[in-house]
């Protein structure tokens, strides 16, 4: 690497079957293909289009010095770590360099948390871990002055309110979410959130309950259609 960097982010992933070991197409990708090069976190928020959420810490390589002066942890036992990890690392450093060059080998693991089915375990996962996702987002909005981070994390908060809901309309505000109705409220009045995702987040059960009817109707034309 050329540069005095704080971060390095490789954005193309090489993609490989978990049992041959051969690579395959994956089109996925950490960042868009205008993306590549020298940034400071400003730069590469404007260059973002304002925002889109930072993930992936396979592809991320950062400074010891960075993550421990700013104290960077992963939030213990959720799902989606990497999310908050990887954002908090990049706008804390002072500036990162992007590689489209692909370096890490991602391994196809069809029993991974991304590639297995949508059961309602990991729906109640999914929920909590976007809430304590979610809560670290508030509290970097809260401290953030620059104008363009601040922007930046409340558009975060917004976003990841709006995944919150895609699962807590299925399971609700059950006993083991790990978090009441009162909890995620007490976030949401200094980010407007309003409209179909305020509703959900006060009748979770109410408003999944069209999309639910749709979802079984569909499992038994399918099963019907099968025999």
């Amino acid at each position: 690497m050329r540069h005095d960097i704080d971060v390095a982010m490789y954005s193309v992933f090489i993609a490989r079957d978990a049992s041959s070991y051969a690579q395959v197409e994956f089109d996925w990708q950490v960042f868009p293909p205008h993306i590549e090069g020298l940034y400071t976190p400003i730069d590469l928020i404007n260059a973002l289009g304002g925002y889109a959420m930072i993930t992936s810490a396979g592809g991320f390589v950062g400074k010891a010095s960075l993550i421990f002066e700013h104290n960077i942890t992963f939030i213990p036992h959720i799902l989606y770590e990497d999310i908050a990890f990887v954002t908090q690392a990049i706008m804390c450093c002072k500036n990162l360099y992007i590689s489209r060059e692909p370096v890490y080998n991602y391994l196809l693991n069809p029993l991974s948390i991304s590639n297995t089915p949508m059961t309602r375990k990991k729906q109640i996962q999914s929920t909590y871990s976007y809430f304590m996702t979610l809560q670290t987002f508030v509290q970097f909005f809260k401290e953030q002055e620059n104008p363009v981070m601040k922007e930046y994390f409340y558009r975060a908060c917004v976003d990841t309110c709006k995944k919150i809901t895609k699962t807590l309309q299925f399971v609700g505000y059950v006993k083991e979410l790990g978090f009441s109705k009162k909890d995620l409220l007490s976030l949401l009045p200094q980010f407007n959130i309003k409209g179909k995702t305020y509703f959900c987040c006060l009748f979770p059960r109410i408003y999944g309950f069209p999309k639910r009817v749709r979802l079984a109707l569909q499992r038994c034309i399918l099963s019907l259609s099968s025999l």
